[in-house]
């Protein structure tokens, strides 16, 4: 189930359904009352999610359609855009002159017909209709099939917000109406002071004092975020636009030194125009955010999250391909979604059909805590091409040495993201499970305890492993390649990574050996034989139990120096087409 225990202050979308529109044929999802950040694919059809959210709620007199924006182009079937719609303060809904819209009720997903149906909680269900004709029809939609007017004013009251797209940030910047700067200010007669004044004195200095004490709040936040300062009001101007519009904010102590926000960097811009819409965030109830990393630093990636979460109580919807935003919404309490791509419908779309077939779905990343802390700790894992999960440090190493000597050193170019899960082989096999289950494409790097047997071969059955035989670990595969007269030269190898020198090592061997131990080492092999030489090695290289990570190879390094000796030797031929096959299928999924 989504992540309920987050309350937005206004109105927040509990079900969303989309139908002959762009990329998607039929969709349908119950998003997260807070924070919902979508992953997925490129050009699989996330943004057209936010445009489908964007036209429904959109306060503007005419919407933009063409018919590119039909499902295939096919005109003849209408796009409908379907959401029902939580208002927690339904003083929303009065409006002078009208009557209030019909309410249903929604309880355990569901719609119902009345607001107060067995608890059920007041909604409204809001519909946007586009016919091939390109005209638009907004409604509620009332309990048997009651349809009442999607005014265009009660969209207003709604509030919406949409960021991170290049062609906003100027818009946001200036007094554009329905821009973030406009909304915030709010001033019904800001418009007119400036077009009397504007030629007669400075913008700035002629500004009534509610908006100087406004800007002064901007002023205050672009400081806090260390954006240039001071702030002003002044012409920016715009062919093709109101003149009251080529108002906009900048920067400089007077009017004669001022530039316009614009004129800065395309990251400041995009800052710039993501803090007016944290100063407005008590009036917008839903957010839409399209890319927000694009031209910010990771930091402040991460600050515009926090801050989104932490000062917007409200619904938004992000669009990323970010591992900072990820990681940042994941501790923050967002819940992460991967869009997929259904197999294509094998009927053509039709119109308002009762069940239509679906030709995308959401899957909800968050609610399980092995991915949500894949999340938290490797979000590149979930935007990668092919993630690699490895048990633990020694297969990470492990696994990055063979592919930079298989791929080469940019291997990562590819989209390949090897990365460890911690918490042993158990928690590498739930991860993949839910990779499985989520379908991400992955491999995996593992040993083979002996364990769980039947869920690994389902796991190897998706997905070609590396995972060795025999219960054998990655220390055990690489030591059974030495030749018999280099086989105490592994002892060295200890020193090489963790310095621990081979004289404090020969008494482990010999106890591992046996308790009356007499022959000095150069007899060891000839005494007792290689498989039982091994054998005592293997135990004192990788301890058992509680002590395993305590083992000589049990780090990134410990796996890079196995994997280099492993290609020094040469694998064995067995192990020659196991590696083979593993790198094949890396290579098909990366192509």
């Amino acid at each position: 189930m989504p992540n309920t225990d987050q309350n937005p202050r206004g109105p927040s979308i509990r079900q969303l359904e989309i139908q002959n529109f762009r990329a998607i044929r039929y969709f349908k999802w119950h998003p997260a009352l807070g924070m919902n950040v979508v992953t997925g694919p490129g050009d699989i059809g996330k943004s057209t999610i936010l445009s489908a959210v964007a036209l429904l709620l959109s306060p503007a007199p005419t919407l933009t359609i063409t018919e590119f924006d039909f499902y295939k182009r096919a005109t003849g079937q209408n796009i409908i855009i379907e959401a029902v719609l939580s208002l927690n303060d339904l003083h929303e809904l009065s409006e002078d002159g009208f009557p209030t819209p019909p309410l249903r009720g929604w309880k355990d997903n569901t719609l119902r017909d009345l607001p107060d149906e067995d608890g059920a909680e007041p909604v409204i269900y809001c519909r946007l209709r586009v016919n091939k004709d390109f005209e638009t029809e907004h409604c509620i939609v009332g309990a048997g099939d009651q349809i009442a007017a999607f005014r265009r004013s009660l969209r207003q009251r709604i509030g919406l917000m949409r960021l991170g797209l290049a062609d906003r940030y100027d818009r946001d910047l200036r007094l554009v109406q329905g821009g973030a700067l406009d909304q915030f200010i709010g001033s019904r007669d800001l418009r007119d002071t400036i077009l009397q004044t504007i030629f007669k004195t400075s913008i700035h200095d002629a500004l009534d004092p509610d908006v100087q004490t406004k800007l002064e709040e901007v002023d205050a936040k672009f400081s806090e975020e260390s954006l240039p300062s001071p702030v002003r009001l002044g012409l920016v101007g715009t062919p093709g636009v109101s003149m009251a519009a080529s108002v906009g904010l900048m920067v400089g102590d007077s009017n004669e030194q001022a530039l316009p926000i614009t004129s800065w960097g395309s990251g400041t811009q995009k800052f710039a125009s993501l803090a007016m819409a944290s100063l407005v965030s008590e009036d917008h109830a839903i957010a839409l955010i399209d890319e927000p990393e694009s031209g910010l630093e990771p930091y402040r990636q991460r600050s515009f999250i926090k801050r989104l979460q932490r000062e917007g109580k409200r619904q938004s919807f992000i669009i990323t391909h970010s591992p900072a935003v990820l990681e940042t919404a994941t501790n923050l309490g967002g819940t992460v979604w991967r869009l997929r791509e259904l197999i294509p419908p094998t009927r053509p779309p039709a119109e308002e059909v009762t069940a239509p077939e679906s030709s995308h779905n959401c899957i909800n990343l968050s609610e399980n805590e092995q991915l949500k802390n894949v999340l938290q700790k490797n979000p590149e894992a979930v935007l990668a091409k092919l993630p690699i999960v490895c048990e633990g440090k020694t297969e990470l190493g492990f696994a990055e040495v063979i592919l930079e000597d298989h791929f080469g050193p940019d291997y990562r170019t590819r989209g390949i993201h090897p990365f460890e899960v911690g918490g042993g082989n158990v928690a590498a096999l739930k991860v993949c499970q839910k990779f499985i289950a989520a379908e991400i494409p992955f491999t995996c790097v593992a040993d083979d305890e002996g364990t769980h047997t039947g869920s690994w071969q389902a796991v190897i059955e998706k997905s070609p492993c590396l995972r060795w035989d025999n219960q054998k670990c990655t220390e055990e595969v690489v030591f059974g390649l030495v030749p018999d007269d280099r086989l105490l030269e592994i002892l060295d190898w200890a020193d090489s990574i963790n310095y621990r020198e081979r004289r404090h090592l020969i008494p482990e061997i010999k106890k591992a050996l046996g308790e009356n131990v007499m022959q000095p080492e150069c007899e060891w092999l000839r005494t007792f034989g290689r498989d039982v030489l091994l054998a005592a090695i293997t135990k004192v290289a990788v301890p058992p139990g509680s002590n395993r990570e305590k083992g000589w190879f049990k780090s990134v390094s410990g796996g890079r120096f196995l994997a280099g000796k492993m290609l020094e030797i040469g694998p064995a031929a067995a192990l020659r087409q196991k590696l083979d096959r593993f790198f094949a299928s890396v290579r098909q999924a990366t192509e």
